[in-house]
């Protein structure tokens, strides 16, 4: 039985792990990073762990080194990995990036450009 405080170990833990990336919880508390096509698991302090359900990301998740099979189905598979194959990995399920922040001198000269272009009539941003 995994107890709270594992659990507020993990999660710093698991972010240390994972720089760059956008950590949740998922319904037991564990830290997780969700991507479009799987989820990037902690496993143990050495090895993260690879969820997918996606047969046809299977292969191409296989072909990454240092990543092996742990349990694999007919519709799912989880594969364990060191955290050195991690951008390879994330790139693979699209896992989701952290978001960035605006710094506050970029926000108000944002802020300045929406209302020029709106009492002037031209939209905000310049099309590229």
């Amino acid at each position: 039985m995994i107890t709270n405080t594992e659990r507020m170990h993990v999660f710093p833990a698991f972010t240390a792990l994972v720089p760059g990336l956008r950590v949740i919880a998922d319904d037991e508390g564990f830290p997780i990073v969700a991507g479009a096509r799987g989820r990037i698991e902690w496993y143990d302090d050495a090895q993260l762990a690879v969820y997918t359900s996606r047969p046809r990301l299977f292969g191409a998740l296989q072909m990454i080194p240092g990543v092996r099979k742990r349990q694999l189905g007919d519709h799912e598979a989880r594969f364990l990995f060191e955290p050195a194959a991690l951008a390879k990995v994330a790139r693979v399920i699209q896992a989701r990036r952290k978001r960035v922040s605006v710094a506050p001198p970029s926000a108000a000269q944002l802020e300045a450009r929406a209302c020029f272009a709106a009492t002037h009539g031209r939209p905000a941003v310049p099309n590229k």
